[in-house]
């Protein structure tokens, strides 16, 4: 059995299921209430204000320089998106709350007047967001592309210094936004933007002083240091946090992801967020762990601005009175719906939450499906129990299904290896690829034949329609 299969099985719970789940999802109801909850809610955003340049190259280039006798490359497209704090409040305005308060520094150049006028754009407070002459550009990072092919990129900001009159302009912006704004979100993503002696321990302070305020910390290189905050961290984070050495890309048992949420927990005493991709989030607080499960996509997916999209309706979800594990599920449907947006820093608009949480299918029990020596079974038979520590009480099974065919009978066994190569014919066609075109192809076409079994045939048909279209080999 594949392990797509297990993974669909793994888990039925449902909100009247038997044994309940705390993970089951937030119905429809309570989601428009929390939509509605949110539209009341003042937000401010501290962070690392960048911006995205997106230059499409032409590849006739241009002129030959006079000067040196190399041709010049030549700029067919350009254009420009949020990033880094810039793409949070992105997120948190597609959500529509009452106000949002962006608090930063660009430089005095011409990314910053660009910056500065997509946040007017979006109706943001950009009174906080200082504007320093010397010493700082704006972070700006120019993705060259000719074709599909990204390019070596250009980065604007790495050395940059702020200056102390900045920092104090800050710090007083976050002092009033902790008096005014029902959370404020402490981001931070720019190797070095939190440098200068005293600044994160003057923040900290002020979050210890407004210790009533929900502060959600989410920081890539200082996470450390805090101590008065709400975090939102990803499983290396978390590991490293607790003094487990971790590279990006490592994964961990669920069981030292249980261990690291809660001693960052105890740490605090305040709510902790792990996030685990296409697993969900585990939420760790007084009243334990909580899971909210991953939700089942098909590829082809981009995970990129994700985890701002997740930080987003987090921050606006607590502030509109929802417990953590809730607020956790809520975030979780709209990190989905922003990875099914391709190319681009999405984000997640109430309707596209509404309508994913209407038709979701949630991946329950990864780690068991994953991994069949962790199966118990009902003594004597063959029938796994997915839930085999909770009690059963006689007469309190109210439902049982029986699949005789499709993904979990013997009669479609192996039919992955029939279907494989079937995929790969269809998108290459007939022509002769290289080894590496196959092999991208090979990967692309496992992965979805792993995800989507149990789905429709006419839906992975459907799918294949988009792979030949996207590799265009054909």
């Amino acid at each position: 059995m594949s392990t797509a299969t297990r993974r669909i099985r793994s888990c039925g719970c449902t909100n009247d299921s038997w044994p309940p789940c705390e993970g089951a999802p937030v119905d429809l109801t309570r989601i428009k209430a929390i939509l509605q909850a949110v539209g009341r809610v003042r937000v401010a955003v501290y962070g690392d204000f960048c911006l995205d340049a997106y230059w499409l190259l032409d590849p006739a280039g241009s002129e030959v320089s006079v000067e040196t006798g190399i041709r010049a490359q030549a700029v067919g497209r350009h254009y420009y998106s949020p990033g880094g704090a810039s793409n949070i409040v992105n997120n948190l305005a597609a959500l529509k709350p009452a106000a949002i308060h962006a608090i930063g520094v660009v430089g005095d150049d011409v990314f910053g007047r660009e910056l500065s006028r997509q946040l007017d754009r979006l109706g943001v407070n950009t009174d906080d967001v200082v504007v320093q002459e010397d010493s700082f550009q704006t972070y700006t990072f120019v993705k060259r592309y000719l074709g599909d092919v990204e390019q070596q990129r250009i980065d604007f900001g790495v050395r940059n210094a702020r200056s102390a009159r900045s920092e104090d302009h800050l710090l007083d912006a976050i002092r009033r936004a902790l008096s005014t704004c029902d959370v404020v979100i402490f981001n931070q993503q720019v190797p070095g933007s939190c440098e200068r002696p005293g600044f994160i321990e003057r923040a900290d302070a002020l979050f210890e002083k407004f210790a009533e305020r929900i502060v959600l910390l989410d920081s890539r290189h200082y996470g450390e240091r805090f101590r008065h905050v709400w975090r939102k961290v990803n499983a290396v984070e978390a590991a490293c946090l607790c003094g487990v050495p971790a590279e990006p890309g490592d994964t961990f048992p669920l069981e030292d992801l249980h261990t690291y949420g809660r001693r960052l927990f105890e740490q605090s005493g305040r709510p902790v967020f792990i996030t685990r991709g296409d697993r969900g989030i585990l939420t760790f607080d007084a009243a334990g762990v909580h899971e909210a499960p991953g939700i089942h996509l098909l590829p082809p997916l981009d995970p990129v601005g994700a985890g701002d999209t997740t930080l987003s309706a987090l921050a606006l979800s607590l502030a509109a009175s929802c417990e953590p594990a809730e607020a956790a599920r809520f975030a979780n449907l709209a990190a989905a719906v922003t990875v099914q947006k391709l190319f681009q820093t999405g984000t997640a608009s109430a309707d596209e939450i509404l309508a994913l949480a209407d038709r979701a299918d949630y991946v329950y029990q990864p780690e068991l499906a994953e991994d069949i020596s962790r199966a118990r079974y009902l003594p004597g038979t063959r029938i796994e129990l997915c839930c085999p520590d909770a009690e059963r009480p006689a007469g309190q099974i109210r439902h049982a299904l029986f699949d005789h065919d499709g993904t979990i009978s013997t009669l479609r066994q192996g039919w992955e290896q029939v279907m494989e190569p079937v995929m790969i014919r269809a998108i290459l066609g007939g022509q002769h690829a290289d080894a590496a075109l196959r092999e991208k192809v090979r990967r692309h076409v496992a992965e979805y034949i792993d995800r989507s079994t149990g789905e429709q045939t006419i839906v992975q048909m459907q799918a294949l329609v988009e792979m030949v279209r996207r590799f265009g080999c054909v």
